[in-house]
């Protein structure tokens, strides 16, 4: 597993830099700074954790060094890694940000860096990666940040690169070997994607992601027996850990066998530690669903968990949930319910309590939904219009992967206008790793005549297998 999160992921065994205590020794990687030499202690030993993805263990180390120094700003950066909810981790990292003044300028530069990707301001957060390497060339922790950072963007070989450089200055240093499977495998390497698993399973034997990593990697090949049997190696070291359980639902998802995923899936309850793991299991639920055909159940799945934020007062995942539901409405062609769905979003996404800035993201996804929904209608001059406010949104922002999505969304709309050539243009220029508007790179090749690049596109679809909200609806067309 890798953690798909706005901010760049910071899980790292450190050098302590103390600030008050004046160490002449000169830092060659990531040092942090605090007055407690007992709040560095727990702070190391919370990033231990954090490294072996004992998020709880780890969380709980990083609130006991904030008791003992409430000023350690990168203590409340990672534990606002950790945070289950979008409001937690909110308030967590404005702290962070707020006691950033007097660290040491790598670490400002971590926090600078996230609040910049946060801020979507993805050009001045690389400058902060990228600066931080500069600083500490032999920092295998910086170079892994900025692996991170690339893999994040999509950057594979970059970020591959990033990550052998840490492995060469750290042999073991197990967290670069789990994203280098990853990056690897982005890069169709899974021989030695799986290797890279391999050793980092031999540096943390007692340690469930990597098998779990493993599981992942093997289900992209549609090796099913070795993904089912690598999600199990990771329950039997730790039978709580949330992603092994919803992985074995994936390989049976994929597989056709969805009552058998959704038996898996519901034991996410069981195994919830908190808000966020039960937000899970509603999710895949529902995509398990979606991959079905069944789009009706998967709304009703969907609500049960708007019911579910609504009651813990989660006014984040209520959005995220309202805009799901409304994407469902429009891929059953009931456009009136999926426009109800984006006024109701827009509507919450006004409350104060929502900040500014995922209240753009918000919006934005209103009006791609918008778009859709009235490019699928005909109705070219209104789709053109919410297409212009999506865009409009995007400029606002400095994210490379937000054009990438513009340009799908451009492409769908041309798709739906019968304008396949201008369809095609837009759609080569999209996320090579959205499956969604790929498909629609299909479509129009198939409209324009050439069946056989269609067939290629729609294979790479249907063996894609890295399970997702979006790909649930495009999959199984894929595969005809």
């Amino acid at each position: 597993m890798f953690k798909k999160i706005v901010i760049i992921h910071v899980s790292v065994l450190v050098l302590a830099f103390v600030l008050f205590y004046q160490c002449s020794q000169k830092a060659k990687d990531i040092t942090y700074t605090t007055k407690s030499p007992e709040a560095r202690k727990l702070f190391l030993e919370g990033l231990a954790k954090d490294d072996a993805f004992y998020e709880e263990e780890a969380g709980e180390l990083f609130k006991q060094a904030i008791e003992a120094d409430p000023e350690f700003a990168m203590a409340y950066y990672h534990l606002a890694l950790l945070a289950a909810t979008t409001a937690d981790y909110i308030d967590r990292f404005n702290k962070a940000v707020e006691l950033s003044g007097n660290i040491s300028e790598p670490e400002k530069l971590i926090i600078h860096g996230a609040k910049a990707i946060f801020d979507e301001e993805m050009y001045e957060a690389r400058e902060c990666l990228e600066k931080l390497v500069e600083l500490l060339p032999e920092g295998k922790r910086a170079h892994y940040l900025l692996g991170n950072f690339y893999f994040n963007r999509n950057e594979w070989a970059l970020s591959e690169s990033e990550y052998q450089q840490s492995i060469l200055l750290d042999p073991e240093f197990a967290p670069a070997y789990n994203m280098l499977g990853y990056a690897l495998s982005n890069q169709d390497k899974y021989t030695q994607a799986i290797e890279a698993l391999k050793k980092y399973a031999k540096l943390q034997p007692d340690d469930p992601n990597p098998h779990d990593s493993m599981g992942e990697i093997y289900l992209m090949i549609s090796d099913y027996n070795n993904s089912i049997k690598s999600y199990n190696n990771a329950l039997e070291l730790d039978p709580d850990f949330i992603i092994s359980i919803a992985g074995l639902g994936h390989n049976y998802s994929f597989l056709g066998k969805y009552n058998k995923a959704r038996e898996k899936y519901e034991l996410i309850f069981k195994h919830a530690q908190n808000e966020a793991d039960t937000n899970t299991g509603y999710y895949w639920i529902a995509v398990s669903h979606i991959i079905e055909g069944n789009y009706q159940k998967a709304i009703d799945v969907l609500k049960k968990r708007l019911k579910y934020s609504k009651k813990t007062g989660n006014l984040y995942s209520e959005a995220n949930t309202r805009n799901m539901i409304a994407f469902i409405y429009y891929e059953k062609s009931e456009f009136s319910k999926a426009l109800k769905e984006t006024a109701a979003l827009r509507k919450l996404s006004m409350n104060p309590q929502i900040h500014n800035r995922l209240k753009e993201q918000y919006l934005r996804n209103c009006s791609y939904t918008e778009a859709l929904v009235y490019a699928s209608q005909n109705r070219n001059d209104l789709a053109i219009a919410k297409t212009a406010e999506y865009e409009k949104s995007v400029k606002t922002s400095n994210n490379p992967n937000l054009e990438k999505t513009l340009h799908g969304l451009k492409g769908i709309v041309y798709y739906w206008n019968n304008e396949y050539e201008s369809a095609i243009d837009e759609l080569s220029q999209a996320d090579s790793q959205s499956q969604y508007p790929k498909y629609y790179y299909g479509l129009s090749y198939r409209k324009s005549g050439d069946e056989k690049r269609a067939k290629d596109i729609f294979e790479d679809i249907a063996k894609f297998n890295r399970n997702d909200f979006y790909y649930a609806f495009v999959r199984p067309k894929a595969a005809g």
